[in-house]
This record gives structure tokens, sequence and C-alpha cells, in this order.
């Protein structure tokens, strides 16, 4: 039988060790909090996007996520290299696109509604939300974006039928009633030129339709998402204008140039009339389509358009820009984490 002071001593015995438990768990928690908060400064305001991206392409015929999924998880900094996308960067658009005939029908009922081009931000915090809605690579859409525009939705190219962040060709994105009008209703102008998000938004739909397997006339495209990019292109599949595109965007990719671009956002918002840099020429591999729209009728042809070398800046309506997500102040985690160990040096935890 024990004494009664070796009760009290087993007592205080067992409550350091329970002090000691407890302090250890919160420190754990504050450390990870701590380190959680560190990182993502760097993805806080005025902060590039990291190397190696956010997000990856899903396999095939995977489910995607919800718009609402995607705005949490967007990195959110007010870092922008093209302050001249402010105008379409928010600009409000209406989705009346046509079938698409290349596609499916199941493209066409599960995919073609779902392009509306409603998130606003940032040029990049635009390409990372539309990455994660399409299950795509935003490393990737940085890298396309680089080679079609340089990141200037303002770019106009092919003849003056390609528009934007990723060149969408109202010629064939849709072709109209197979009259490759521009400006009937279901054409994807004037919104691929007005709005950065509805340019962004029905480039990757095609992507993801075509990585799907959900574009016959191309053969057998599912899981090859690096095919897919050279059709976006060529309108073919892995011909030799498809392989040099790829050789290019994949170029982009490794240099990843878009990281020393410097932060234009003390500029914003900018002035929609001021003459734009100049591009360099690039042309593009025509391709035709059949009347009646026949996806199977879709050939790429010897014909080439060059890309005028100067830009036009679009009229586009302009919202406020909503400011970046806070994020808690270092400070105070350093001051939690002091009172916590001057609370253990007093208390021997």
């Amino acid at each position: 039988m024990t004494s009664r002071s070796e009760r009290l001593q087993l007592v205080r015995k067992r409550r350091r060790r329970r002090l000691k438990l407890s302090a250890t768990v919160v420190v754990a928690t504050l450390g990870a909090l701590f380190a959680f908060v560190a990182a993502g400064s760097g993805s806080g305001a005025g902060a590039a996007p990291v190397a190696g991206g956010y997000f990856q392409v899903l396999p095939p015929g995977s489910a995607l996520p919800s718009e609402a999924d995607c705005a949490a998880r967007v990195r959110r900094s007010s870092w922008e290299p093209r302050a001249d996308n402010y105008p379409a960067n928010h600009a409000s658009v209406s989705n009346t696109l046509a079938n698409f005939s290349q596609f499916t029908g199941a493209w066409n009922g599960q995919y073609r509604g779902r392009i509306n081009g409603n998130f606003h931000g940032t040029t990049d915090e635009i390409i990372q939300f539309y990455a994660c809605k399409w299950g795509w690579s935003d490393n990737l859409v940085r890298a396309e974006a680089v080679i079609e525009s340089t990141w200037r939705q303002s770019t106009v190219g092919d003849g003056g039928t390609s528009y934007g962040l990723m060149q969408v060709r109202y010629l064939y994105h849709p072709n109209v009633n197979g009259t490759k009008c521009k400006s009937c209703t279901g054409s994807s102008w004037p919104n691929s030129a007005n709005s950065t998000a509805f340019n962004v938004d029905l480039f990757l739909a095609e992507m993801r339709g075509c990585y799907d397997g959900m574009e016959p006339y191309l053969g057998n495209t599912r899981g090859d998402e690096w095919g897919c990019i050279g059709s976006w292109f060529s309108g073919a599949w892995r011909t030799s204008s498809s392989l040099n595109y790829i050789s290019k965007v994949q170029g982009a990719l490794n240099s990843k140039p878009w990281l020393s671009w410097p932060d234009q956002s003390g500029s914003l918002p900018a002035q929609p009339n001021q003459p734009q840099p100049t591009l360099p020429p690039v042309t593009r591999a025509s391709t035709t389509v059949a009347s009646g729209g026949s996806p199977n009728a879709q050939r790429q042809t010897t014909t080439t358009t060059a890309r005028p070398a100067t830009t036009q800046q679009p009229q586009a309506t302009t919202t406020t820009v909503a400011a970046p997500a806070e994020t808690p102040h270092l400070d105070e985690l350093r001051k939690l984490r002091q009172e916590l160990n001057n609370y253990c040096e007093k208390n021997n935890c």
C-alpha cells in the first residue's frame, strides 16, 4: 500500500506527462500552421506562380471539379505581368455557342454549356481557375499562351480570324451552321476577343474533349495531351506542323519565361486605348470544313495565314478587382509560439 506522499508524486508525474503531451500537440499544430503560412506567402500579393504550377492533367473521363471548388483552390496573387489585360479579365459575357461539328454529341451536351467565362481575376488566376475546372495543367496553359499571344488578350491573328490569349479562331470554334460566320448567333466572337476568361474556358473545354476522346475526326485522341495541343494549331493529328508547334510549347514549358516577367499590377487599371507592343509573326495551318460541318470533313491544307505583327485592344466592360484573400500575419504566429515556449518553461513541458 502506497503512502500519501507517494500517491501525490504519482499524480504530479501523470499531470506533467499530460501537460507535456498537450504542449507537444499544440507546438506541432502551430508549427504546421506557421510552415503553411510561410510557404503560402510565396503565392501572396505580388508573387508570381510557383515554378511547378498548381494543377495537373486529370486522367481521361475523370469527374471534373466544380467552379466553386476551383475558385477556392486558385492561388490568389496581385501579380499581373499584363496590365493591359485588365478590361478583358473583368468582362461579362453571354454564352450563345452553337454546336461544334468536330466534337461528339456527348461533348456538345455535357461540355459546351459549361463554357461561360464567369471567373474574373488576374491573367494568371484565370489560367489557374480554368485549368482546375477542366482538369488540365496550369503550366501547360501558361506555356501555350506564351506561344499564342505572350499572354496578351488583345492579340488578333490569322488575318483577323483568331483572338485572345489562346487565339480562338471563330472559323472553326465553332463553325456556325457550316458557314464560318463571325457575327452569327452561336459564334465564339466577340466573347473570345472581349473576355480572357471566356477565351481560356473555351480553349480548355476543347482540350478536355480531345483528351477524353470526344473529337472523332482526329482519330484516337484519348489520353494524348500533346497530340491535342498540336491539333489546336493545325486542326490535324500529329502532322509536321503539329509537331513543330508542340516543340515550341514544350520549349516555353521548360523555360517558363513568365517567371521573369515584371509585375505590372501597380499600373492597374490599364488604359484600353493604349497601343500594344508588336508580336513576331506566327503562321497557322488553315483547315477546311465541308458544308454542313461534318467533323470527318475537316482536313489540314498547305495554305498558311500570317498573324499580324500588331495587336488591337478589344473594348470590354470592367468591374472592381477582388482583393486577394487575407493571410494570417506571421508576427501573430511568432507571438503565440513565444507564449507557448514561456508556458512550457514554467510548467516543465
